[in-house]
């Protein structure tokens, strides 16, 4: 009677953590969505800040006015210097966003996830609240807006994708999910330009809303992550159940699979980014939509691919480390491509920049 009773409140306590592990997934996605991978949708922005005169100042314009030969209305070379420093703003971000991993990975593998993730709320507060807070006069907020919000979207993804190690047999399945979350967050900023332009809300509103989002940072990190140190942690730790699977399985076996497993991911990705740079040869209205569509699969495909590649084939404490170096070697392949800028000279020959990236990454 005792043994049965005592199987049977294990059984049930399993089943709690099971519920709980889920439903800290369907939370983090929630996360991740609003809040990592949004800097890649600031362009949506451009036409918004003028409007509140960032960059936009008589001096500004003036010394633009000065230093340019290429036109001579006033007007169009004071555009011409916000957009730059729009620019600017968004490249310091990406940067920042991608980089860093090198380093937030393995403190994820040291420290754990929940305190790299209130390391992450910080950043979050200061990003979100120098947008609140700018104005003609502030403009240099901007930046501190794009590199402390990217800081903060890559420790909630990064601390999202390790998160993953909570389970055996969906762990691809899960770090998948979170890939899909990233690349639809870039959705916000466009969102935000609809409702500023139908004057539902205000630039400084929404900043201030989004700020707001680290209060879900916040119960996430003390509900559904851990950390290293002996307070406050969760009743469950990683699931280790896969790497002492794969120790007992027949090594050749084990090794075909995985080779199996990763030509399929890189032949689909290689399939999709051969259909982006046919795609964005055609220049016509019409091939605007599909262009994006196929960017986002060959986009979610090799995030989400590459991810659950590091998630199943490695041991559970390194998923941190192999994250970040994964996210820092993309995010120099990404550095480097706006040096290709200058393989463009019009539109019509946008491609071949898009050609050499994908070159680049089949390397990798």
């Amino acid at each position: 009677m005792t043994v049965s009773t005592t199987t049977k409140a294990a059984t049930e306590k399993s089943v709690d953590h099971s519920i709980r592990k889920w439903f800290g997934v369907i939370w983090l996605l929630i996360e991740v969505n609003l809040i990592g991978g949004t800097i890649f949708g600031f362009p949506a922005l451009f036409q918004i800040l003028p409007q509140y005169g960032i960059y936009g100042s008589e001096n500004d314009c003036s010394s633009s006015l000065i230093n340019t030969t290429e036109s001579d209305d006033g007007e169009l070379s004071c555009q011409g210097y916000q957009t730059r420093h729009y620019q600017n703003a968004l490249t310091l971000g990406i940067i920042l966003f991608e980089i860093p991993s090198v380093i937030i990975g393995p403190m994820i593998d040291r420290f754990g996830c929940r305190f790299v993730k209130l390391i992450g709320i910080i950043f979050h507060i200061i990003g979100w609240l120098a947008l609140a807070l700018i104005t003609s006069g502030r403009d240099s907020l901007l930046y501190v807006h794009t590199s402390f919000s990217s800081l903060a979207s890559i420790s909630v993804l990064l601390t999202a994708y390790t998160s993953s190690g909570y389970f055996s047999k969906s762990r691809a399945f899960v770090s998948a999910l979170f890939a899909g979350a990233c690349t639809s967050a870039t959705m916000w900023y466009s969102i935000f330009q609809i409702l500023i332009d139908a004057q539902k809300i205000t630039l400084q509103q929404l900043s201030y809303i989004w700020m707001s989002f680290g209060v879900l940072m916040l119960v996430s990190s003390f509900v559904f992550l851990d950390w290293s140190f002996p307070l406050l942690n969760l009743p469950y730790q990683f699931n280790t159940t896969l790497e002492k699977k794969n120790i007992s399985q027949d090594i050749l076996t084990g090794k075909k699979q995985k080779l199996f497993n990763i030509s399929l991911m890189q032949t689909i990705s290689w399939l999709l980014n051969i259909i982006a740079c046919i795609i964005c040869m055609f220049v016509r209205k019409s091939m605007i939509i599909p262009a994006l569509v196929i960017n986002c699969i060959a986009r979610a495909t090799i995030s989400g691919g590459s991810q659950a590649v590091v998630a199943t084939f490695f041991p559970t404490e390194y998923i941190g480390t192999l994250t970040g170096v994964m996210w820092t070697s993309v995010g120099v392949i990404a550095t480097v491509q706006y040096g290709l800028v200058q393989l463009t000279n019009d539109i019509t020959g946008s491609w071949r920049g898009q050609l050499v990236v994908f070159k680049q990454k089949n390397k990798f």
